[in-house]
């Protein structure tokens, strides 16, 4: 795969979208997110609470579905490249952050 060989994105979200339903309504998460992280970069997702960083790395792990848009991790599902060890994610704690 091109990706794995560093002539391409690592990661390419298109059009990404998830709505979670809730008593009050529909809340969308994560609406028309497009980005592209190539092989080799370093990311962090950072926002307020609410802004969809937690349900983004959940779809980019496979552990949810996008509800309309594409996730593309080393030219294939993000399951895939989990399985094989090529992605992962260390999760920030909040005691670790106190000064």
């Amino acid at each position: 795969m091109d990706a794995i060989r560093g002539n391409g994105a690592g990661i390419t979200l298109r059009g990404l979208r998830k709505t979670y339903r809730t008593p009050q309504g529909p809340v969308e998460a994560v609406r028309d997110l497009d980005a592209r992280v190539q092989v080799g970069e370093t990311v962090a997702l950072l926002g307020p609470n609410g802004a969809g960083k937690s349900t983004t790395v959940d779809l980019l792990l496979g552990l949810q579905e996008p509800d309309d848009g594409s996730v593309d991790v080393f030219g294939g599902p993000p399951r895939h490249a989990v399985a094989a060890g090529r992605i992962g994610a260390m999760l920030q704690e909040g005691g670790v952050l106190r000064d």
